[in-house]
């Protein structure tokens, strides 16, 4: 059974600060010297920091099996920060089946001074313990912190399947006569499928067994004398001579066009920005695209009883919308969590499903009568869940500050057509002037019907309400989802939608999808609802592409040379914005995803376009 969270850690602190497994019953680190021991096995044992001074890549990529307290992590990012070109990055992918909690962590790191700042970011950007691939950024993008929450003999068989290789690795992880499972064999043989030429590894044990696969996957095998009070330590290299590393798939001359302005252009903007690509973001609308409209967005993924690809790929989405509104934008944040209206009928399967999942207590509450009715401001005999994993936030805020680098060029425009070839596609606009650009984007929301029928999606009508906050509605502070949802009310009004309607056309506000939205919320909570009878027709409709399977079209298109597809989001385009957009990025600058394989395949354009 694939659960959404993940076991956490059972530890204990000796002496005060060293913390130590009660389920591999050992210590994370040795008490002659955390520092000193991770200095000596990890680094010294993989050549660092001396081999971060003159590394030949763009990007050093190192793979750790078992993150732990993430002392080899901020260690090994503090010498590269200290001995890498500036121009360098560093890709550290780590793996941990038993994640600390963010309190144990905190613990177990406070007495490393010389780590504060890095320890302290690691801290603020800790994920919560949910299976996923977390992807963390420090010292402004130079460092690239995945830290996957499962199991390694999951992992790294999708590693296998991917285009990461790695120039380092660290086999960390508990003795393997204590953790017998992050040892097996069938990995640990096939580690040379991961490797770059000329790829070091190094661990703490030499047990015999751990040396002879590592030989039969090529590895060159050394023991060395162990830290401390340990006999003897293994390094290793992977003894293949170097291959011309391959060049950017674009270069930075010529700028990359984005079409759209909506949340998917705007993330994808400002990551494409981040690596230092010249962007132009053209749209005729307002910034934020139909979502400028909107006083507020609500976005929180619905994980299935199975945990599909479908569930996977909105939670890896929420997280990083999630992270992002909190260390870079928190402005835009106007509430933490939603609260779910439950009916009678509904309200065991809804309990079964998270208990499935193991969401209850940790990510998931259920709201007591008295508390609902505190929080809603309303008499409710309902049964109400509080999810956790849900913000509501300010769109064209977020739209804005993800375009607010001036190096990033805004043009209202709009594309007549285009031409592409392996160097580039060349625009023609609307007034008939021609440009030519490194790449285009196409994330045009419904408009992208227009330019790709070929493609299978269907066009969604959607219409919400504006209804006029009253003393009851003014106590909501969170939004409530009950088949529709329900914002707290911004500027003395609430937003109260939406409408899902197929094979529906016309922009005019619908007295009748206007009363439909107004029943299901008054079906829920009547007396919150009464008020808002007769309330003006006053909203904003829209249109959204859905495809068969509920996923979003991403990647490169497989028969237009240099144009790339990134719509289809459907309702959730703010749930799926930042994983579109950490995709892209990567393929734009032939950099691999920090993505799991089968999300990159669940989203991609082969799916309905053969090459």
């Amino acid at each position: 059974m694939t659960t959404a969270t993940v076991t956490p850690a059972a530890i204990e602190f000796l002496d005060g600060n060293i913390p130590y497994s009660c389920q591999f019953q050992d210590v994370y680190f040795s008490r002659a010297g955390g520092l000193d021991e991770s200095n000596y096995i990890y680094l010294n044992g993989n050549g660092l920091p001396q081999r971060f001074a003159d590394f030949p890549g763009a990007d050093f990529q190192l793979l750790e099996t078992g993150f732990g307290t993430g002392l080899n992590f901020l260690l090994t990012a503090q010498a590269f920060l200290a001995h890498a070109p500036k121009e360098k990055c560093l890709r550290y992918f780590s793996i941990e089946g038993f994640p600390l909690t963010a309190a144990d962590l905190q613990r177990a790191l406070h007495g490393f001074a010389s780590l504060n700042e890095l320890s302290q970011s690691l801290c603020e950007q800790y994920p919560p313990l949910l299976r996923n691939w977390h992807r963390l950024t420090f010292a402004n993008g130079r460092i690239e912190l995945i830290l996957v929450f499962d199991d390694v003999n999951t992992v790294l068989p999708q590693l296998l399947k991917s285009q990461w290789r790695f120039d380092a690795f660290y086999l960390d992880g508990f003795a393997p006569a204590r953790n017998p499972e992050m040892w097996q064999s069938e990995w640990l043989s096939r580690l040379n499928k991961l490797a770059r030429p000329q790829a070091t590894l190094a661990s703490f044990t030499a047990v015999g067994e751990v040396r002879r696969q590592l030989r039969q996957a090529g590895f060159d095998i050394e023991r060395r004398k162990g830290f401390g009070h340990k006999r003897e330590m293994i390094v290793g290299r992977f003894p293949h001579s170097p291959r011309p590393r391959p060049s950017p798939s674009l270069d930075k001359r010529e700028p990359l066009l984005i079409l759209g302005n909506g949340i998917a252009g705007c993330a994808l903007a400002y990551q494409l920005n981040k690596l230092g690509y010249p962007v132009i973001v053209a749209a005729n609308t307002a910034v934020g695209g139909t979502l400028a409209e909107h006083d507020c967005a609500v976005a929180g993924p619905r994980l299935s009883k199975d945990f599909d690809r479908r569930s996977r790929w909105y939670l890896n989405g929420f997280l990083q919308l999630q992270a992002f509104v909190a260390q870079q934008a928190p402005d835009t944040l106007l509430s933490k969590g939603v609260i779910d209206l439950i009916s009678d009928e509904d309200w065991a399967e809804t309990l079964e499903r998270l208990q499935h999942l193991e969401l209850h207590n940790h990510h998931t509450e259920v709201v007591s009568e008295n508390l609902l009715r505190q929080w809603t401001g309303a008499e409710s005999t309902l049964h109400g869940v509080l999810q956790h994993l849900a913000i509501t936030v300010a769109p064209q805020r977020l739209c804005q500050y993800l375009l607010a680098d001036n190096k990033i060029e805004q043009r209202q425009a709009q594309l007549n057509n285009y031409q592409c070839d392996d160097h580039g596609v060349q625009a023609e606009w609307h007034e008939g002037n021609l440009e030519r650009f490194t790449a285009v984007i196409f994330c045009t929301g419904s408009d992208s019907a227009n330019w790709f029928p070929e493609l299978p999606m269907s066009r969604v009508r959607g219409q919400y309400n504006l209804v006029p906050a009253t003393e009851q509605s003014r106590e909501l502070k969170q939004s409530l989802r009950f088949g529709g949802y329900l914002c707290p009310a911004i500027e003395n009004r609430h937003i109260l939608g939406a409408s899902f309607e197929h094979d529906a056309d016309g922009l005019e506000l619908d007295a009748a999808i206007h009363r439909a939205n107004w029943r299901k919320l008054h079906k829920r909570v009547p007396s919150l609802a009464a008020p808002w009878r007769s309330a003006p027709l006053q909203g904003q409709v829209g249109f959204r592409l859905v495809t068969p399977d509920r996923l979003p079209i991403v990647g490169a298109h497989p028969k237009q040379t240099r144009v790339y597809l990134n719509f289809a989001h459907g309702a959730h385009g703010l749930m799926s914005a930042f994983s579109s957009a950490e995709l892209l990025a990567a393929q734009l600058s032939n950099r691999v995803p920090a993505l799991p394989p089968a999300l990159i395949k669940a989203v991609s354009p082969l799916r309905f376009l053969n090459p």
